[in-house]
């Protein structure tokens, strides 16, 4: 084969005349011509003449050698080496120059990522169906739920669709790679974070991301988990649906602590989901609930119910090409030989056939009635996971606000908001966060008087009265997204509890709400 030709790049690094002699020396490798770089790093891609093809060579900027970063560095690149997926791209080998250049060499995938394919869509105006999505995403989901199944759990933390590789050849790769995992970790290695210290990009972090951060008290045995990368996970879904991130259409005040999963409108999506809106949003809004207990539990599970489909089941599932064994003509059935049967006299309800009337009818009915009774079993169970009953404070709570809270957790309260239990707030005993197409409610359980209006007070309050309670309210600034609204109950009964209304119309709604 006829070596290609490559362009070599801009000496950049530290000793690069030496480096890349030492690549050729070392490893084979030539040509290399730089194809993206980031705050660790540059990659390359380079020529590998032993094998006659092209390879990628991730190498650690030298100047970041002294910052930390080269534990993180030397992490990826074993992390990497221990992994085997076909959505995971593969590493060879890992070493640090003579001259002290650390790199390692893995697969060369050519394509684009993600990230530069959706904002060729927005463009366009070309929304990805939930089957192009799921088509696409499947693979990623795999390697997630591999990644997450391993022991000790490996976490990526930094998903999000520029790390994400989509092939110009899927046939010869998996439909999309994941790749980047300089600030993943795996759960036995905890040297890496700190709480105080946020790890990820902003726009796909989850919010226990920030609460971890903000909590004094968060210990590195309570840093989130798997469940970032999940969460991350679907607002990638989220953005190739609507062609816009979630994260943009709220202020940084309410992204970090009011965190709102507005409705999916029918116009936000491409035609083909349309008519699913309604339920699609009821799957994102359990996929991006504030509790990661309330989520789905593997990313193969939440694109399952986006697609609609229940793994394992072939009724729904998309159809496959698959190999068949094949087909065989049934053997040749012989009647049986006649004999005579001996006769017996015919007894109390039998006929004289010997066969009581109506037994196949009688077992048709039965096996109907035992269907029934099954799946309804399975609707009442079902419905009781999706909505179980509060507990402790959060059913007080829905208790003393009957007409704005659900009586259920997941149910529908005031102006149709689905509400949720969540980590509370510094000074909060119990939250509740509701939110809808318009509106984001946070209802909050501070204890006392005293405590809420330390933690959860407003500006600019005013006194309203409906001649059974009172209450106060006032605005809240939202930085870069305008004000929320905030009603306190002044009745001792409810004195306790902070009530913060945001969204379209909140400024005037605010004064609507059946507080009392």
């Amino acid at each position: 084969m006829t070596r290609p030709s490559g362009s070599q790049p801009t000496p950049g690094d530290r000793g690069w005349s030496e480096f890349t002699a030492y690549l050729r020396s070392r490893h084979g490798l030539t040509d290399l011509t730089e194809i993206g770089h980031g705050g660790m790093g540059r990659v390359y891609r380079a020529w590998d003449d032993g094998l006659d093809r092209w390879v990628a060579v991730k190498v650690l900027r030298p100047e970041a050698t002294g910052t930390g970063v080269l534990p993180r560095f030397r992490n990826e690149a074993r992390l990497l080496g221990q992994l085997h997926h076909p959505a995971i791209v593969g590493v060879h080998f890992a070493d640090v120059s003579p001259d002290g250049v650390a790199y390692f060499g893995m697969d060369y995938v050519e394509g684009r990522d993600l990230g530069s394919l959706l904002d060729e869509r927005r463009r366009r105006g070309a929304h990805y169906s939930v089957a192009e999505t799921a088509d696409l995403l499947g693979s990623v989901a795999s390697a997630l739920d591999g990644i997450h199944d391993l022991t000790p759990q490996v976490i990526h933390r930094d998903i999000k669709p520029a790390n994400i590789l989509v092939p110009d050849r899927p046939r010869a790769w998996a439909p999309a790679i994941l790749t980047d995992f300089g600030i993943s970790m795996s759960t036995d290695d905890t040297r890496l974070t700190s709480a105080g210290f946020l790890i990820g990009t902003d726009r796909y972090m989850a919010p226990e991301q920030f609460r971890h951060v903000t909590d004094p008290d968060a210990g590195l045995q309570d840093a989130p988990g798997a469940s970032v990368d999940l969460y991350a996970f679907a607002l990638i879904a989220w953005e190739m649906l609507t062609l816009t991130p979630l994260r943009d259409r709220m202020g940084r005040t309410e992204w970090i602590y009011a965190r709102r999963v507005p409705a999916l409108a029918p116009e936000s999506l491409a035609p083909a989901d349309r008519p699913r809106a309604a339920e699609l949003s009821a799957v994102f809004a359990r996929a991006l609930a504030d509790d990661p207990a309330h989520r789905y539990p593997t990313a193969s599970g939440f694109l399952d119910a986006l697609t609609g489909r229940s793994r394992g089941s072939q009724a729904t599932a998309p159809a496959r090409t698959r190999m068949q064994p094949p087909m065989q003509a049934p053997a040749p059935v012989q009647a049986p030989v006649s004999r005579p049967a001996a006769a017996r006299p015919a007894t109390a309800g039998q006929t004289g056939t010997g066969r009581k009337p109506h037994r196949g009818l009688l077992t048709a009915v039965v096996a109907v009635l035992l269907v029934v009774i099954v799946v309804l079993a399975g609707l009442v169970v079902t419905d009781k996971l999706r909505n179980p009953a509060w507990s402790g404070a959060e059913a007080t709570m829905a208790k003393a606000f009957p007409d704005l809270l659900p009586d259920r957790e997941n149910g529908s309260g005031w102006r149709g908001m689905t509400c949720s239990g969540v980590t509370p707030d510094p000074g909060q005993q119990a939250r509740i966060n509701c939110s809808g197409a318009d509106l984001s409610l946070v209802v909050a359980d501070f204890g006392d008087s005293g405590t809420r209006d330390r933690f959860g007070s407003g500006e600019d309050l005013v006194d309203l009265s409906n001649g059974q309670c009172s209450v106060r309210t006032g605005r809240v600034a939202q930085s870069g997204n305008g004000f929320a609204y905030v009603s306190l109950p002044q009745d001792g009964a409810l004195d306790r509890y902070s009530l913060l209304l945001s969204g379209d119309g909140a400024q005037d709604d605010v004064r609507a709400m059946p507080v009392c």
